[in-house]
């Protein structure tokens, strides 16, 4: 069952377009701790020579966990500059509020924001619920997540461009997660995404 759901998993992440994605896999198949954890990534890349390049990106995760609770904030920025011009200037932020009601079932509410000037998105809003149905979990770390749900999302795209302007509108997603544990130290993950 696990193999089947991550090769139609796959298939679907390979073949279907979406946005706003704020990748949660991670969160859905890890086993977390009680209170608060979370970890910071700080990069910088600088390149000099015949050509002048500079890259600088940060990625941090805050949690905390209690009782069936989870709550998590995801925060990405990156800068990357080549010659001089700008090639990347992007970020966002994900705030989600996890509650498990039961063994199979979770409650799920979730606030975003982002930009990315590169792709002349000025500012993407999002706020949503949904639910998460557990359809799989072994005691050896496999596991095989289904979720629904709806949201709001508000883009401004950038007035210099021909398709400036503002969209509110509201859609729904889905999204399957399946984890096949390999050894104690290496899993595969495979998520697909559906709005």
């Amino acid at each position: 069952m696990i193999r089947t759901a991550f090769i139609a998993s796959t298939f679907l992440a390979i073949t279907l377009p979406v946005e706003a994605i704020v990748n949660m896999t991670s969160l859905h198949t890890q086993t977390l701790q009680e209170g608060l954890g979370g970890e910071v990534q700080l990069s910088a890349d600088q390149r000099r020579g015949n050509s002048e390049r500079d890259e600088y990106a940060l990625s941090s995760r805050l949690q905390w966990q209690q009782g069936r609770v989870s709550d998590f904030l995801l925060l990405t920025a990156e800068h990357s500059e080549y010659q001089g011009t700008t090639l990347s200037k992007k970020g966002s932020g994900h705030l989600r509020h996890i509650d498990q009601f039961i063994s199979w079932l979770a409650g799920e509410l979730f606030l975003q924001k982002e930009f990315n000037e590169f792709a002349r998105l000025e500012s993407r809003e999002i706020a949503g619920a949904g639910v998460r149905f557990t359809l799989y979990s072994s005691d050896k770390g496999g596991k095989l997540f289904f979720g629904s749900g709806a949201f709001h999302e508000r883009e401004r795209i950038d007035d210099l461009s021909s398709d400036a302007g503002e969209v509110s509108r509201t859609r729904a997603n889905l999204y399957l997660v399946a984890k096949l544990q390999l050894t104690d130290n290496s899993s595969l993950i495979a998520a697909s995404y559906y709005q």
